[in-house]
């Protein structure tokens, strides 16, 4: 396989937003972190080949010794540049109890699919917050994400 100039540059960009998203999500609430990365391109086309260089690169960039990043970060990573892309993605922020705690997960959906998991393993997950393709909130349940601060 060949490696382009535009993928180079793609990879150069989603790195550089990788970095700064670890930071950002701890500062800037999420219900102004997500319009924040989201960059929708209405007036072009899909481009399904570049949808699945950023599907990749997010994986790689966001997992692996090194990398360590979490759901959160691969989720936003991927969403920003699917919107770019021109694909029409969803953000979800869900949570599960384990025992006697809370498991946050944040998986990022295309036509309807996770794009980076089995649907099967996030079915124990219940969604607390979905943004749209555009960074705006699609549906959130008012009472578990005031309980849990998800969205200050």
């Amino acid at each position: 396989m060949t490696t382009l100039p535009r993928d180079v540059l793609l990879a150069l960009r989603m790195l550089g937003w990788r970095l700064i998203l670890r930071p950002l999500k701890r500062f800037v609430p999420l219900s102004r972190l997500v319009p924040l990365v989201c960059r929708p391109r209405a007036s072009e086309p899909r481009r399904p080949g570049r949808e699945a260089r950023v599907l990749s690169l997010a994986d790689r960039l966001c997992r692996g010794r090194l990398a360590r990043g979490t759901c959160l970060e691969r989720s936003l990573l991927a969403y920003r540049f699917l919107t770019e892309a021109g694909a029409d993605p969803k953000l979800i922020i869900a949570v599960r109890r384990e025992d006697d705690s809370l498991q946050w997960h944040a998986w990022v959906t295309r036509d309807g699919q996770p794009v980076h998991e089995r649907a099967e393993s996030l079915k124990a997950y219940i969604p607390v917050v979905v943004f749209d393709g555009q960074g705006s909130i699609e549906w959130s349940d008012p009472v578990a994400s005031s309980a849990s601060g998800v969205l200050s």
